[in-house]
């Protein structure tokens, strides 16, 4: 039997006295640096200079609105059925986005018709 997390004693222990949501939480706080490359190049291939390259070729400014980071780096927009980089957005317009791609030519002529 293993011992109990002392953070959440319902749970097993996994390192440090902690368990593993606590622990890992904790490895990212101090990790945040490589755990963000690591994610970046994994999910879009791409390097943290390849990521600011982009932000300065951007102007430091998320890629549709124009809207400086607050306080989040801003979120890397990639074409889902390629994994093409298209570039960086800030979390408002990659939301927005996400939920609106499939159906893009749709909403484009709702908007232009004045509905």
């Amino acid at each position: 039997m293993s011992r109990a997390a002392t953070c959440h004693p319902d749970r097993p222990h996994r390192a440090l006295g902690l368990c593993r949501a606590c622990y890992m939480r904790g490895w990212y706080r101090a990790h945040a640096g490589v755990a963000r490359a690591t994610q970046m190049k994994v999910k879009f291939g791409i390097t943290a200079e390849d990521y600011a390259s982009l932000l300065a070729a951007q102007g430091g400014v998320c890629a549709i609105c124009g809207s400086p980071p607050n306080g989040r780096a801003l979120a890397v927009d990639h074409d889902h059925a390629t994994g093409a980089v298209r570039g960086l957005l800030c979390d408002g317009c990659n939301l927005g986005l996400g939920h609106i791609e499939a159906h893009i030519e749709r909403a484009a002529a709702y908007i232009s018709e004045g509905k």
